[in-house]
Formats: C-alpha cells, structure tokens, sequence
C-alpha cells in the first residue's frame, strides 16, 4: 500500500499524465500522447522537433482522420518513413482540447518508439507537423513471449499492493532506442477513498 504522504506527488504525476496523455476515465491513453511524453526521456540524444507547415491542405477530423493522405503527405516528406508499419494514434476527439495531436510513431516488430511525427489539428485541419525522427539500428526483434500472459502479469504487477480502485489500465508496447529494450508499459488510472484519481506508469521489460 502506498503512503498517503506520497499522495501529493501521485497527484502531480498525474497532472503530468493528463498533459502528455489523455487519462481521463474512459478515455484511452493513447500512442499519441504517450509517443510525446517518451520523446522527452532522452536529452542528451534529443533534437528539437521540426515543424512542418503542410504545403496543402490536409483534413482531418473525428468523421474523417484522412490517415492514408497524411501518410502519402509524410512520405513525400521523408521517403524513408515506412509508412506501412508505423503506428498511428488518433486524438481524443471528444475531450482533448484544440489542438488536438495525433501520433505517427516508427515502429519496431510491432512496438512504438519514440522516433516519428506529432501531427498538430485545428478546425479540423493539419496545422503543422513536427519531426522527430530519430536515426536508429531498426533491425531488431522482440524477445518472444505470451503477449495475453505478459500483459495480464504486467498489468498486475502495475498495481501492486496498490488498494485503491482502479478506474482504467491500458498498455503500450514500447521499444526504447537508447536502452535496446522492449517493454509493455502500463498505465493505471486509480481513485483513492476521497474519490481523488491519480495515475502511476509501470515497466514491464520483457527478456
């Protein structure tokens, strides 16, 4: 059971989340957020990203999110974007605020990285792409495993003797760059007894 004096800094990492990643009950949360957070975890090999300003329009809304144009926009961009396995997350179109992103991360054996594109909307538009691609070796496999099983394990390990209730658990399927390590990270949206909701990451590194 966690302390109740380590409450205030859940509470704040949980204002980090709802920053970085929409963790709001019943609201998934998201490659698109989580892809920005975990860009941000590796100063010293970080660039800034680069935004891109369209040179057309590109529509995109919660109707239309128009993922095969902006993809086909990407590539003239960066030929070199696999565009076939990079994983897409679309915003929260009913509780994000404006503008709303959505995440176009690289991906490896099917795990998000934190190289790839944020795509910023407005009015339902592409308002500006940013860069933030990163150089690195994508030859590489997870470790094989029982995807139903490891998730199941890690999603309990997340909580712990955590007592709390747990509102949501959602997983990412991550591979760190820097680290050369796969993981299934999960994030937990808990209500203490005041009816106060905080969240807490967990990694689970696969070997």
């Amino acid at each position: 059971m966690k302390k109740k004096s380590n409450k205030k800094t859940l509470l704040l990492v949980a204002l980090l989340i709802l920053v970085a990643l929409p963790l709001l009950a019943g609201v998934s949360i998201g490659v698109a957020g989580y892809f920005q957070q975990r860009t941000t975890e590796a100063p010293e090999q970080e660039k800034e990203p680069i935004p891109i300003k369209p040179s057309r329009e590109l529509i995109c809304t919660k109707e239309n999110p128009n993922h095969q144009e902006i993809l086909n926009y990407i590539k003239e961009i960066n030929p070199d974007f696999d565009i076939k396995t990079c994983i897409i997350d679309d915003p929260d179109w009913d509780n994000q605020p404006q503008p709303q992103t959505m995440g176009i991360g690289e991906a490896v054996d099917g795990f998000n990285t934190k190289s790839g594109y944020v795509i910023f909307i407005s009015d339902g538009k592409v308002d500006t792409i940013y860069d933030d691609i990163v150089e690195f070796d994508k030859n590489v496999k997870a470790p094989k495993f029982n995807e139903a099983s490891v998730v199941k394990k890690a999603k309990k390990k997340a909580i712990g003797w955590n007592r709390d209730k747990v509102v949501k658990q959602e997983i990412v399927k991550w591979y760190d760059i820097d680290k050369k390590q796969f993981s299934i990270d999960v994030g937990t949206i808990f209500v203490d007894s005041t009816g106060d909701k905080y969240g807490a990451d967990y990694v689970y590194v696969l070997k």
